[in-house]
């Protein structure tokens, strides 16, 4: 809790300031420095250090501009403790406009903690050099993490928090999910996250015994206005709840809507696709989700729900190929 010089990358930090630096990852075919940009607001007074990380998919920006924000407006002087911000970690996938490094193809959500240059597994070691490096600062820095996402370039998403719901250790990501004020809370169970996220770094963090949560909304490559100011007020809620800035969090105006998993629906059938849901909109078991037609526009598939819920993330684009995912829906938990 009593803050030291933070030194992460060519970026060294000391008490009530605010430092712009990078962390030099690996090099090109030219021999061209990889570097991952990072902000370090360290407080005037002591506290915990929080860690907010973006991009680890690189098409998704919401989270990127909401940092950006964060930094324009929070003084150090007002910190206890210490904010470590990274508005885009998968620099080379954002270089490209796409969701995973170009070099290997990796999903960086599904590969923490990485691995050394002399353990790595794939032959092009990219994006586990990338995790690896990055996770070093994390167990020696971050008391606590946000990993911020949206639904990137193919759809968009609803507005949500989820944690790790391990009944010995997730006490406190559940009251961090809850203070961040997302509309849609998400009680993620250890069978769904091995299944669809194995390797993602709120596991991680479970494992160090320090809270994290996943915030998410938005996408489609835009920043709509209301989805980053959503998420802006969530991370700082997020700040609050660790007492890094004064105040508590606000609290959500309205009824928190809960879900335990997460039913992803891929069609059999490519072609066109026509979306008969939003986001965020509640469903029905056996309820029409999406269309898939041929290119005579015949129906050759229907997807529809396979349960009571609420529709957390679309496809936008208007075109599926066999097994993309297309909806994600949750089950919807009932609660006082």
């Amino acid at each position: 809790m009593v803050n030291k010089e933070i030194i992460i990358g060519n970026l060294i930090s000391e008490k009530n300031t605010v430092k712009f630096g990078s962390i030099s990852i690996s090099e090109i075919y030219d021999g061209s420095s990889i570097s991952v940009p990072v902000v370090v607001i360290n407080g005037k007074y002591d506290g915990p250090t929080i860690w907010l990380q973006n991009g680890v998919h690189g098409d998704e920006y919401v989270g990127m501009r909401a940092i950006h924000l964060l930094i324009e407006r929070i003084k150090p002087e007002d910190v206890h403790g210490a904010i470590i911000l990274i508005p885009m970690l998968n620099i080379q996938a954002f270089r490209a406009g796409t969701r995973m490094a170009p070099q290997d193809g990796l999903d960086m959500n599904r590969i923490w903690p990485g691995a050394p240059m002399e353990k790595v597994m794939h032959l092009f070691a990219h994006s586990e050099l990338v995790v690896h490096n990055i996770f070093q600062y994390i167990k020696k820095y971050a008391d606590c993490l946000i990993d911020i996402h949206d639904c990137g370039r193919m759809g968009n998403i609803a507005p949500y928090a989820a944690f790790y719901a391990d009944q010995k250790k997730s006490g406190q990501n559940k009251e961090l999910a809850l203070a961040s004020g997302m509309e849609i809370i998400w009680e993620t169970q250890p069978v769904w996250v091995e299944e669809k996220v194995p390797g993602s770094i709120k596991s991680q963090m479970l494992k160090l015994g320090r809270p994290s949560i996943t915030v998410e909304v938005g996408g489609e490559g835009r920043l709509r206005e209301v989805d980053v100011n959503k998420m802006y007020h969530a991370l700082v809620n997020c700040i609050k709840f660790m007492n890094i800035l004064e105040g508590g969090p606000e609290k959500f105006t309205g009824k928190q809507k809960y879900i335990k998993e997460g039913n992803w629906l891929r069609p059999k059938h490519g072609g066109p696709l026509l979306m008969l849901v939003e986001v965020a909109e509640e469903v029905s078991k056996g309820q029409p989700i999406a269309i898939i037609t041929d290119l005579y526009g015949k129906e050759v598939e229907k997807l529809v729900s396979p349960v009571d819920g609420i529709v957390i993330g679309c496809r936008t684009l208007g075109m599926v190929a066999t097994g993309q995912y297309t909806c994600n829906v949750g089950s919807r938990e009932e609660r006082r």
